[in-house]
């Protein structure tokens, strides 16, 4: 398959930011992959389309936070022992 991304997307561990994130109210989400347009999270929670989602990204070495603001793109199930979504 032709790969469509508009841009490189890059793992946590090759940028500044840990891989464990802050989706408020406070839910516990693990960052899969940051890219220049968005931020591919795992969750143990269901995220509506179109609905408005707070991030807060920490540097790998806790001297950095970072809160983002955007939309929900897109969320599918991504694992069901234990349900999560990405």
């Amino acid at each position: 398959a032709e790969e469509r991304r508009r841009a490189d997307r890059l793992s946590p561990d090759q940028t500044r930011f840990a891989d464990a994130a802050k989706l408020r109210p406070g839910f516990d989400v693990r960052v899969i992959d940051i890219g220049p347009r968005g931020v591919l999270i795992e969750s143990p929670t269901r995220l509506h389309i179109g609905s408005r989602a707070e991030l807060t990204l920490f540097g790998a070495d806790g001297s950095v936070r970072l809160d983002l603001a955007g939309a929900v793109r897109r969320c599918h199930v991504s694992g069901l022992n234990p349900v999560t979504y990405r």
